[in-house]
């Protein structure tokens, strides 16, 4: 995808999901996907849980690529953990 320059913005574990058939990883809830702009993102969008830090801090503008990693990185560890975001949020 971001090779594409297309970015997902939106990643949550309801999003990942693991076809039972073939194992591949499917990646679904596009509604906040956007081509990257001319610049950078200016409008931070999707769930807080998974928002970077600089969603905390404010700070514009921001890369739609690291929203992306730092927002599976979330993903990761609440799969690896078996926990629910919004019991450790």
């Amino acid at each position: 995808m971001h090779k594409n320059d297309l970015f997902h913005l939106n990643m949550t574990l309801d999003n990942v999901g693991i076809n039972p058939i073939n194992g591949k990883i499917i990646i679904s809830g596009f509604k906040c996907a956007a081509i990257k702009p001319k610049g950078s993102f200016k409008i931070i969008m999707g769930d807080q849980h998974y928002n970077n830090p600089v969603w905390i801090s404010k700070e514009r503008p921001y890369s739609g690529g690291n929203k992306d990693m730092y927002s599976l990185g979330v993903i990761l560890f609440a799969m690896a953990f078996g926990l629910k975001l919004d019991v450790i949020l």
